[in-house]
């Protein structure tokens, strides 16, 4: 796993369990709030490796749980979380 999101840290982000029978790269396009927390979620087609229907629910499910540090006066924040899906 890894997110990119301007002067902020990872407080929560949950790693993937494996229950989809392919691998593939899904970088989900995130919008963090002031209170770090994921309010918009959607694919970033152009970045990922598969399309594969599983793998993209996953990563939209674990996006949304995710959780950063505040940061004041940035209530609608962009950034990526890139999650990585192994046999």
């Amino acid at each position: 796993i890894s997110f990119s999101l301007r002067g902020r840290s990872a407080m929560n982000i949950p790693n993937p369990i494996y229950t989809c029978d392919t691998p593939g790269k899904i970088v989900v396009n995130i919008q963090v709030n002031a209170a770090g927390e994921v309010f918009e979620t959607s694919v970033n087609k152009r970045s990922s490796s598969s399309s594969n229907e599983c793998l993209v629910e996953k990563a939209l499910e674990y996006a949304r749980s995710a959780r950063f540090s505040q940061l004041p006066g940035r209530n609608s924040q962009p950034g990526t979380i890139t999650y990585y899906f192994q046999d």
